[in-house]
């Protein structure tokens, strides 16, 4: 992902666009359960934190107008 231009203050909104993307990966120890500071599961973690703002966000949105 890539910002093309930097915001000014911490409210101002953020753009940013996809870049390069894969069809696969590699996840090594897979014999071994994950922990809390596992990048794996930090990225998942960070999916699902980007996906209850957004929701949140929409409502605010809809009920706003």
């Amino acid at each position: 992902m890539k910002e093309h231009r930097r915001p000014f203050s911490e409210e101002e909104e953020r753009t940013v666009t996809v870049t390069h993307t894969f069809d696969k990966f590699h996840y090594w120890n897979l014999d071994k359960k994950p922990s809390a500071d596992d990048r794996y599961t930090q990225m998942l973690d960070w999916i699902e934190v980007s996906k209850t703002v957004s929701t949140f966000n929409t409502k605010m949105q809809h009920a706003l107008y």
